[in-house]
């Protein structure tokens, strides 16, 4: 079971067993500060882990790089650079591992091309919404191609059409893969495997969304609070 305290002895994830299964979409929900983005991180290997053994189609990798992990992480506070062009910042990460130019222009048309963004190629990332900064965020990940995906509240400053048909479109790049989304709306949740309701730290309630409604616990009233927001 994972563990991470923090040198000021602060508990952010007290003991979490779970097991993914592969090309599942799973989905993590709770208030905030009950430790959801921190597993999330210890998963991609932002984060150390104080105890426990992370796996990760069998083999341990507590101590692998993150860039070794096959995991894309987009949080809600995405990082681009400045300097750089929307197509700079897409193809950035080909051309580290060698791509050949045709085939970075290829890829980097298709992700623009789902995600919305080809007439935004030739901006600077200053000259771009929040949302339409977020969509490049998340086209940088497609083009990593990992066998798991993290969306940390990563839709979050998209209005919720946008973030449905954002959605729609990411749905057949994520057909096959493991996927771990932290919930900021509830469309997203009733479509998952299964869900996991955290609290302080642990895990409270899990189940599919249908299920968790009818034990009529955390997850319960957090819906309630929370599909006036939806």
């Amino acid at each position: 079971s994972l563990q991470k305290t923090y040198a000021n002895g602060t508990h952010a994830v007290r003991g979490i067993d779970l097991e993914i299964l592969d090309g599942e979409l799973t989905v993590f929900v709770g208030p905030s500060g009950c430790g959801k983005s921190t597993l999330l991180r210890m998963i991609a290997g932002l984060e150390e882990i104080t105890s426990g053994d992370l796996m990760l189609d069998g083999s341990r990798i507590n101590d692998v790089e993150p860039a070794h992990r096959d995991v894309a992480m987009v949080f809600q506070n995405y990082a681009l650079y400045p300097h750089m062009t929307v197509y700079q910042n897409m193809a950035f990460g080909l051309k580290l591992r060698k791509y050949p130019k045709d085939e970075i222009d290829a890829r980097v048309q298709e992700a623009a091309d789902i995600l919305g963004i080809q007439d935004l190629l030739e901006r600077k990332p200053k000259a771009l919404s929040g949302g339409q900064r977020q969509r490049l965020a998340i086209a940088r990940m497609v083009l990593s191609k990992p066998s798991v995906v993290i969306l940390d509240e990563a839709t979050s400053a998209l209005d919720a059409e946008t973030e449905y048909h954002l959605h729609e479109a990411l749905s057949d790049f994520l057909v096959d893969k493991t996927t771990i989304i932290v919930a900021h709306r509830l469309s997203a949740i009733k479509q998952a495997n299964r869900v996991y309701v955290f609290e302080s730290g642990q895990i409270g309630e899990q189940g599919t969304h249908h299920q968790l409604l009818t034990q009529d616990g955390l997850y319960a009233k957090l819906y309630g609070v929370r599909q006036s927001h939806s």
